[in-house]
């Protein structure tokens, strides 16, 4: 791993466990084991760091949601997927990327503010069209006219689960059998 894909993998643990606003370019330093001067060689701004993480997590999403919709076939079974997506960087108790950064968007560049509201819209907009193709395959019993409801309330439940793991130190689980049942999808199917 080259100097600049460290520093990337650094600051966006460092931003998962702490906060963009609580870490510094002298922490990021340290961690990498470089003069904070080279890290402004490669980023010479924590805000242009910080859109390159985003941007890249953006792509990486995009991508991975669109295999998700391809390759499982039941509503339960993207639902599970996209939970280990956002959980597959939290085994060390960190937060996914935009939890962390919807923590703190009120403090977060403009920019940041921008791409971390992205964020949201592409993941909840994916939870409408799988849940929509669900209802429309009468494989759920949700109500057609609250889709954007339930996205939200399922992409809150995802996170929130993602935070409870943290504040209690046990390992991420999203339930199955409680997606099930939120879903309205039968045991039996």
């Amino acid at each position: 791993m080259n100097t600049r894909e460290q520093l990337l993998s650094q600051a966006e643990f460092l931003l998962r466990e702490r906060g963009y606003a609580a870490f510094s370019y002298a922490d990021l330093a340290s961690a990498v084991g470089i003069r904070k001067a080279s890290i402004h060689h490669h980023f010479p701004t924590k805000e242009a760091l910080g859109i390159t993480i985003v941007e890249s997590h953006l792509a990486e999403l995009t991508s991975r949601l669109q295999q998700i919709q391809t390759e499982q076939p039941t509503l339960a079974t993207q639902i599970m997927a996209f939970s280990t997506l956002l959980s597959e960087k939290s085994a060390d108790r960190t937060l996914p990327l935009c939890a962390a950064l919807a923590a703190e968007v009120t403090v977060l560049p403009e920019r940041l503010q921008t791409l971390t509201r992205r964020f949201f819209d592409i993941q909840l907009q994916w939870l409408q069209t799988a849940i929509a193709s669900a209802i429309a395959r009468g494989e759920c019993t949700l109500d057609a006219q609250r889709i954007g409801v339930e996205a939200e309330h399922l992409m809150a439940l995802i996170d929130g689960v993602a935070l409870v793991a943290r504040g209690t130190g046990t390992a991420y689980a999203l339930d199955s059998e409680i997606v099930n049942r939120l879903l309205g999808i039968s045991a039996n199917r």
